[in-house]
């Protein structure tokens, strides 16, 4: 690992640290739930912070580790890499087959709705609301697609 690299690690380690101990302290000592709540400006902007800094972790993580295969001569980009990234489709392709299915059967939430409308609403309730905000999947995933797509342009030639 680079000098600059353990210096990011230092400053996202500290920015996700700093997080947690905001959570505990809210949590432990002045008796709040944890809920959405929560969030104040000063909890917000910390969970921002938490979000970059576990993206810039990962970006570290596999950065060092696709130069130490270069380093020790191996193919930048493994085929276990290339099969996350595909796979990392696999819950847009689930989510997008449930909402064909809604559309056919109906989707059910105050009332029935049928064909694009299930298709919407399909998409907003689990997609969105659960599946991005929620539980945060699709960001993860498509966070994992553009550093997968990013890193292949990069190692482009040495792929060959």
């Amino acid at each position: 690992m680079k000098n600059y690299e353990k210096g990011l690690m230092k400053i996202f380690g500290g920015c996700v640290g700093i997080f947690i101990l905001d959570l505990v302290y809210r949590c432990r000592v002045r008796g709040d739930e944890l809920h959405y709540l929560i969030f104040d400006n000063f909890t917000l902007v910390l969970g921002i912070l938490f979000i970059i800094s576990l993206c810039g972790i990962i970006t570290v993580i596999i950065s060092t580790w696709i130069r130490g295969r270069i380093n020790d001569g191996k193919c930048p980009i493994s085929k276990c890499y290339s099969r996350s990234f595909y796979l990392s489709f696999v819950p847009f392709v689930l989510i997008l087959m449930f909402s064909i299915y809604s559309a056919v059967t109906g989707f059910r939430l105050f009332h029935t709705t049928y064909g694009l409308k299930a298709i919407h609403d399909t998409l907003l309730i689990y997609g969105y609301n659960i599946f991005c905000i929620i539980i945060p999947v699709f960001p993860v995933c498509l966070f994992w697609q553009v550093l997968y797509i990013v890193k292949r342009f990069n190692y482009r030639k040495m792929m060959r």
